[in-house]
């Protein structure tokens, strides 16, 4: 589905008298520029819908920094409420939440939004009762994350998906859960948009300019290097052990936290040093160049949802190497655009790695069938395309409820 043909689906709705207002508004607890991950998903979203849907995004979200209070970026009108350093702290938090409160209604009583959002269901549970009271707005919940509360906010959660009238979850495993934990069957899959960067380099010419060595299968990870409950949850320490065993690949590790030094000591130990290198944080333009300049992206992680670098790396044609978790699960063929393992298996994933070695053109057959994927589910037409059908089945569905016995004969 191209461009022309998503502004197709939002003027037939408007026609029809379906969406009769045009600004949604979007409450996040973070927002592109100021952080990465479901902040940086929610900017592509309202993008998409602004550029493609005929939608009019408004972001409400906590003000963390020295940003304006209300800025535009992308078209998109970005509020950020001040004191937002207070909500991660346990006591000033709940004078937080009230204040945040004030200024959402506020912006609901100001634009009449077609829909209110909410990034996740902790922060809409005590806030949709709220928005219920001033308008008859569609509450909207869409899920990046674990659906899994602490129990802080698990009251918050059940009254929120109890209440909102749309569901979304970007990955099925999301959705089986939202229904087993919630008792909602009705929520809807909405996967993740993202904008193919802009990348003018070769392949060749990057690896040049980093100095990739020649002979070798250069894999890319992503991630934070941590441990929860003395769990690690990207695997690396798998594929670090996987690399030592297979000579002919070099790895390349971005992302830093309190594990990085555990990480490379493993690395020194077996042997896997001066063919591991890591990178730490590094700016989102300079992470891609490094996606594209590799032979294959691997996710190792034991419990993942919708990886961003597996978005990108489907953006780019990089070949995937994935654990069967639940992003990938719904976007990687085992074989056909990329290859699946189990989760925390070093054994599988050095034969997927000597697979790599052995294979390099179909590999980069699988990279291609990737680029496909990629154009059919993420690419920001298709979102808004999906995003305003589901909305508008939701009102002509209200519509039609509403609607007296003389007006349906």
């Amino acid at each position: 589905m191209d461009a022309s043909d998503v502004r197709n689906v939002a003027r037939q709705a408007r026609r029809e008298h379906v969406l009769k207002r045009t600004t949604g508004l979007f409450v996040c607890n973070c927002y592109y520029p100021l952080s990465a991950g479901v902040g940086n998903a929610t900017a592509n979203l309202c993008r998409a819908l602004k550029e493609y849907g005929g939608i009019d995004p408004v972001v409400i979200t906590p003000k963390r920094s020295q940003s304006p209070d209300r800025e535009v970026h992308q078209g998109v009108t970005v509020i950020r409420v001040p004191g937002g350093v207070w909500a991660g702290n346990p006591v000033l938090s709940f004078l937080y939440y009230p204040w945040f409160a004030i200024h959402l209604l506020r912006e609901v009583v100001r634009y009449k939004p077609l829909f209110v959002l909410f990034q996740t269901a902790w922060e809409g549970g005590p806030l949709i009762p709220l928005v219920r009271m001033v308008s008859k707005t569609l509450v909207v919940v869409h899920t990046h994350a674990d659906v899994h509360y602490a129990s802080r906010f698990e009251s918050w959660a059940r009254l929120a998906y109890g209440r909102a009238d749309i569901v979304m979850g970007t990955t099925t495993q999301y959705l089986r859960d939202v229904e087993s934990r919630y008792m909602r069957a009705d929520a809807v899959l909405l996967p993740n948009a993202y904008y193919a960067p802009r990348l003018p380099e070769s392949r060749e010419e990057l690896r040049s300019r980093y100095g990739y060595s020649p002979g070798f299968v250069h894999v890319t990870a992503v991630g934070r290097m941590v441990y929860e409950l003395d769990l690690e949850t990207k695997g690396f320490s798998h594929l670090i052990e996987a690399a030592a065993k297979v000579p002919g690949v070099w790895l390349h590790m971005f992302g830093t936290g309190p594990a990085r030094q555990r990480y490379e000591r493993m690395a020194e130990n077996l042997g896997v040093a001066l063919r591991c290198t890591f990178y730490g944080h590094q700016p989102g333009d300079v992470l891609l160049r490094h996606l594209k300049a590799g032979d294959v992206l691997v996710i190792s992680s034991l419990n993942e949802g919708l990886s961003m670098a597996l978005i990108e790396a489907l953006c780019l044609g990089v070949p995937i190497i994935a654990t069967r978790t639940a992003g990938a699960l719904d976007y990687i063929r085992n074989g056909y655009n990329g290859l699946l393992i189990p989760p925390g298996d070093t054994a599988s994933l050095v034969e997927a790695l000597e697979y790599a070695t052995r294979e390099p053109d179909r590999l980069a057959r699988m990279g291609r069938e990737g680029r496909l994927t990629f154009e059919r589910s993420f690419a920001p037409p298709v979102i808004a395309s999906e995003f305003v059908q589901v909305i508008s089945r939701v009102l002509e569905s209200r519509r039609m409820r509403t609607r007296t016995p003389v007006e349906t004969t």
